[in-house]
């Protein structure tokens, strides 16, 4: 769950490395410079919400968001949602 920029940006780093992209690659794919995706991945509060949520997308970072005082139930359905999907890969 992310909670804040240095957790964003660690999701954000992940999928990046996952992908095998290094920091230019990516950028140059997204059309950013590469400063704005380090700053993204080390959690500097100081890019703006568009172009954090244009990287992450780009990189296939999955975002939601919830009112507060639905947060718990939420997570619950998420998991559970995962945990259905985790059985029926292991069913197939």
């Amino acid at each position: 769950m992310v909670t804040d920029s240095a957790s964003f940006g660690r999701a954000v780093r992940a999928a990046r490395t996952q992908s095998g992209l290094t920091l230019e690659d990516a950028a140059l794919a997204i059309g950013v410079a590469k400063q704005t995706v380090q700053d993204l991945e080390t959690g500097k509060p100081t890019v703006g919400l568009g172009l954090a949520l244009k990287i992450a997308q780009a990189l296939g970072v999955a975002v939601w968001a919830t009112p507060a005082q639905h947060k718990e139930r939420s997570r619950r359905r998420l998991l559970e949602s995962v945990e259905s999907v985790a059985d029926a890969d292991h069913a197939a």
